[in-house]
């Protein structure tokens, strides 16, 4: 697996450095030891690392059974590192690391599995930006990097299945999304990052090709828009090319005599997006939020116009 390599040899460093931790891989657990884990409330199970299982539970994100990717491989993490906070920033950066590189495996393939280590990895990485948002462990340095992957993984992703049975979830867009969110509420978010954020969801949605999303994708993706909005130092013109463009999309859509299917899709998929922020940008806010206002009453004048 690319980038695996690195991360064992910092493991074995961190052993080194750090009593108490084992040098060797862990050993792989059976279903019931994971089930066991959930029924007791997510203890850890005594002489067990909280790192050790969390890098053996990573295997799983790949899984084609829900329950050991779904179920353990984010669950158990989400609930160690977020709720419970287990883990201290030298084992936050391991996983961060780890799931970095999953990112990019396989990155561009349609049709195949490899979509669900990139995608939950991406799930994953949500995690870690929600932690950092109450508990600062990431640098300047380390932010930059992760959102610039964040960007070019939501580019590049080209398997945008939502729920597909037998296997479930694989919704690579939703996650992408999730990770966004985090990331687009962070005092480290630059001003650039904004724009860098508004375009990136707009060729998301937009792009030619992709099916129309039935799985809750538009509302994922606004909802990373509304951590944009509700920013102190959001400025709401930054709104105004961005609801130009889909404008001028909706008009090319329908220049066509029949109109183009796949173009009518990204279409729909823009307006989509655009009618989920409204509903969001509409409820109550716990704390002003003056952009927010704004942006509501422009997204009502174009979405009166597609």
């Amino acid at each position: 697996m690319p980038g695996e390599c690195p991360t064992v040899a910092l493991l074995v460093l961190i052993a080194l450095l750090r009593p108490g931790m084992a040098a060797a891989e862990p050993a792989s657990h059976p279903l019931e030891f994971w089930r066991k884990v959930k029924a007791d409330g997510f203890a850890v199970p005594p002489g067990e690392s909280p790192l050790s299982l969390i890098l053996e539970l990573s295997a799983s994100l790949s899984s084609t059974d829900p329950e050991m990717r779904d179920g353990f491989g984010y669950e158990i993490p989400a609930t160690w590192i977020y709720d419970k906070k287990l883990l201290d920033p030298p084992d936050l950066r391991v996983l961060l690391e780890k799931w970095r590189a999953n990112l990019k495996a396989g990155l561009g393939e349609t049709g195949t599995d490899s979509v669900l280590r990139r995608s939950f990895s991406a799930l994953n990485l949500s995690v870690l930006a929600a932690h950092d948002l109450q508990s600062p462990f990431l640098t300047q340095e380390e932010f930059d990097a992760l959102l610039s992957d964040a960007l070019v993984y939501l580019r590049d992703e080209r398997d945008v299945r939502g729920y597909d049975p037998p296997v479930g979830w694989r919704h690579s867009c939703a996650h992408t999304a999730d990770l966004l969110k985090f990331l687009a509420r962070s005092p480290r978010l630059k001003a650039p990052d904004q724009r860098r954020i508004f375009e990136a969801v707009f060729a998301k949605v937009t792009r030619v090709g992709d099916p129309v999303y039935v799985w809750g994708e538009d509302d994922r993706l606004a909802r990373a828009i509304l951590s944009l909005v509700r920013r102190k130092d959001f400025d709401p013109a930054l709104t105004d090319p961005w609801l130009g463009g889909y404008l001028d999309l909706h008009k090319k859509a329908w220049q066509g005599a029949p109109p183009d299917p796949a173009a009518l899709a990204a279409d729909r998929n823009g307006a989509n997006l655009l009618k989920s922020l409204l509903a969001l940008v509409s409820q109550p806010t716990p704390e002003p939020a003056p952009a927010v206002e704004a942006v509501r009453t422009n997204l009502v004048t174009v979405l009166a116009k597609l």
